[in-house]
């Protein structure tokens, strides 16, 4: 199936996106790597009357550390995650979460904000946030901007997911797809950076070794290559 007619907008910043959409009439939804959001349209599970393009704002992008905590901006993708290309503060844990999600095509476009905001039953980020006390920045044009933690019970967690046009208003406060509502936008998530522990294997070791064999494979990548099993004796 194909989607419904709709609207598209491209904003040059974070307060033209924040702005079209507290002016939106109809149904606005954001489009960041768009992975979730465009099988839904194309089912006619969601029909939005109009998509707000926010991958390619900078102001989303920004990734930045202290001693204390690491900050990603919401349009960081899963690959980079998983490449290890932004400051880990889990110790290895989420760099192997994303290594495990879907596949390469979709790790390259799809984003942790994202993946926050839509809250899909079936993702993984946001449990993962959840089980370590993430934080995330919402900002809009009334409320301006807040830090809200990303800890939402199960049963919260159950009712929330991909705005349809079904889908009816949660009680849930906790809910972050609706404490984000139409007006606003999550821009950032914050994590408390966790210390290594003195001595033993540093956390995170196995998922560099096996990046390390990946590079030494041969050039030619396309030979297959037979694993004998050992003989018994």
């Amino acid at each position: 199936m194909k989607p419904a007619a709709f609207d598209y907008v491209r904003p040059k910043s974070l307060a033209e996106a924040i702005a079209i959409l507290s002016a939106a009439a109809g149904d606005a939804q954001i489009l960041a790597g768009g992975q979730s959001l465009v099988a839904m349209m194309n089912l006619r599970v969601a029909a939005p009357d109009l998509l707000v393009d926010i991958a390619r704002l900078d102001e989303l992008r920004t990734v930045s550390e202290t001693s204390d905590h690491v900050v990603l901006g919401a349009c960081v993708t899963h690959a980079a995650i998983e490449d290890c290309l932004v400051p880990d503060p889990s110790r290895g844990f989420m760099p192997d979460v994303a290594s495990n999600l879907a596949y390469r095509a979709v790790r390259t476009r799809g984003t942790l904000g994202g993946s926050l905001a839509l809250s899909d039953p079936a993702a993984d980020w946001p449990t993962v946030m959840s089980a370590l006390a993430a934080q995330v920045l919402l900002r809009g044009q009334r409320a301006g901007a807040r830090w809200m933690r990303s800890t939402s019970p199960p049963a919260s967690m159950r009712r929330c997911g991909p705005r349809t046009k079904s889908s009816k208003a949660s009680t849930s406060r906790s809910c972050l797809p609706r404490a984000l509502g139409l007006c606003k936008i999550l821009q950032e998530v914050r994590r408390v950076r966790q210390l290594h522990r003195r001595g033993g294997a540093r956390p995170g070791s196995r998922l560099r070794a096996r990046r390390a064999r990946r590079r030494q494979w041969p050039a030619d990548r396309s030979r297959a290559h037979v694993v004998t099993p050992p003989r018994r004796r």
